[in-house]
């Protein structure tokens, strides 16, 4: 494949590349020069290839594998409201970040002993698992998974106050602030 290419399909192969001390994703090459002809005009061994072949491989199916497409899955790990699925097209609209996803992920902390933390994020880290819902990405951590599995997040506006709020089956206890909740 064309650098360009791999690095546009699989953001984290940039990562990947500069690890190794190959820097062809942000050269003017990229659009035409593979990855084998960037590594050999750089004076790299066939090891070094075949080594950073493998790795970018690992990479690749790694991402198949945390891609989920919900609308056709009989798993929900987590869903928007069409409501919330609006407001967040809104807001990235607003803030000229088309196609950024939506991350949602859970920490320790708050009176209950966990928080919700959702914010945008261009790319999804190496350990997303990336979940597709009403045309949006949603970027979910691994590690929060299992606490946010069939949740749905709302965009709920009052006149005192708006914002995403999760509703989770999963929830055991809340803290009366409303930001803390417990498993």
């Amino acid at each position: 494949m064309i650098i360009g290419e791999v690095v546009e399909k699989y953001p984290g192969a940039s990562g990947l590349m500069a690890n190794f001390g190959l820097h062809c994703f942000g050269c003017h090459a990229n659009p035409y020069e593979t990855i084998e002809d960037g590594v050999i005009s750089h004076g790299f061994s066939e090891t070094e290839l075949n080594t950073l072949l493998i790795e970018l491989n690992t990479l690749a199916e790694q991402s198949k594998k945390n891609t989920i497409n919900q609308e056709h899955s009989q798993e929900k790990i987590v869903s928007l409201t069409e409501n919330a699925a609006a407001e967040v097209k809104n807001m990235l609209k607003m803030q000229g970040r088309e196609g950024f996803g939506l991350t949602i992920n859970v920490k320790s902390g708050g009176c209950a002993g966990f928080m919700y933390e959702i914010n945008f994020a261009k790319e999804p880290s190496a350990r997303d698992i990336v979940v597709e819902d009403q045309g949006l990405k949603l970027f979910v951590d691994p590690e929060a998974v299992e606490f946010v599995r069939g949740a749905q997040v709302e965009y709920v506006a009052g006149l005192m106050n708006a914002g995403f709020k999760v509703v989770n089956p999963n929830e055991k206890k809340a803290c009366g602030c409303g930001s803390s909740i417990g498993f």
